[in-house]
């Protein structure tokens, strides 16, 4: 078999252009080397071309369109108009709502009722929550600062203690004199 045999039944799939992309490069490399395959393809491109034009027009009846539409709509045929002169109009449905997308409104508004009502009390708890944080956080600040006090005054009164609790001091009792025999110290 030689490499022309091989590429003989892809010269008409190339003729219409049916080849993947990667038997179209093989093919047109092996096209570009090979005579009896360009010659070939000039005669199988004309009879493609021919193709098209060689069927004979055929004009569909006029009623064709209106049973077509009618049934894709689902009415009659005789409900639609079809002529010439006048465009095709098609039927205007008044569409009245159903019991059940009354349901699924009122539904909808009862859940939308329900959820604002519901973000309404979320709103209030996180105003009170708001207000109750302000209210630790200013008691909070009282109170390390009246524990910076006590430490201050414990401070103080370790100092003292500690000077009164000293080996070296001595302790003297003072009593009074003459003029004051009462007096004590």
């Amino acid at each position: 078999m030689s490499s022309h045999d091989a590429f003989e039944a892809d010269l008409s799939a190339y003729a219409i252009d049916a080849l993947d992309a990667a038997d179209r490069r093989a093919f047109e490399a092996h096209l570009s080397t090979c005579a009896v395959c360009q010659a070939e393809l000039i005669d199988l491109r004309k009879v493609a071309a021919a193709l098209g034009t060689g069927a004979e027009v055929v004009e569909p009846p006029a009623s064709l369109k209106a049973k077509t539409i009618a049934r894709a709509i689902g009415q009659s045929a005789r409900t639609i108009e079809t002529s010439a002169s006048a465009p095709l109009r098609l039927p205007v449905r008044t569409a009245r709502p159903s019991v059940s997308t009354w349901f699924a409104a009122a539904a909808a508004v009862c859940v939308i009722a329900g959820l604002a009502a519901y973000a309404l009390t979320l709103r209030a708890e996180v105003t009170a929550l708001r207000e109750g944080l302000a209210d630790a956080t200013s008691r909070l600040s009282s109170l390390r600062a009246e524990v910076v006090a006590l430490r201050t005054d414990s401070t103080r009164l370790a100092r003292t203690l500690s000077v009164l609790s000293a080996p070296a001091v001595l302790r003297v009792d003072l009593r009074g004199q003459g003029g004051a025999p009462a007096a004590i110290g």
